[in-house]
């Protein structure tokens, strides 16, 4: 059943005449019962997985020999046990971040024109953990 006003106002009798409309005048509580938990689900599940994450992230900076920051370095994390390798430049600053990746054995490499290699070799990177390299 439809009410249509040609006014456009609906006094209370039409409201409850359509709630009431389809027999017992309780069909539409399914429907607000899978509205109000949808809506319960959209805001809690962001706070339920906040701060767990499976990835990890490795972080650091890059030196010279007289400790002055070296920007444009080239910096590979080489998974040792998958033999996905992953790189990034330094930033202006000579800090770099390789972030999400995977738990595993890594080693890390940095490269530069005119500098010797950085090499550093990491036994294991955990999920959920920041890890800091200096070259």
């Amino acid at each position: 059943m439809q009410i249509v006003s040609p006014t456009g106002d609906v006094s209370a009798g039409d409201l409850a005449q359509v709630l009431h409309a389809g027999g017992s005048g309780y069909a539409w509580r399914p429907y607000l019962l899978w509205l109000l938990l949808i809506l319960i689900w959209g805001v809690a599940k962001p706070r339920l997985s906040y701060g767990q994450s499976a990835f990890a992230a490795v972080s650091g900076t890059v030196t010279d020999q007289s400790a002055a920051l070296v920007p444009g370095v080239q910096v590979f994390l080489h998974n040792v046990d998958t033999g996905i390798q992953r790189s990034q430049s330094t930033s202006s600053e000579g800090t770099f971040s390789i972030t999400e990746i995977v738990p595993g054995n890594y080693s890390l490499r940095a490269m530069k024109d005119g500098f010797a290699d950085g090499r550093e070799d990491r036994n294991r990177v955990t999920s959920q953990s920041n890890s800091n390299a200096r070259f």
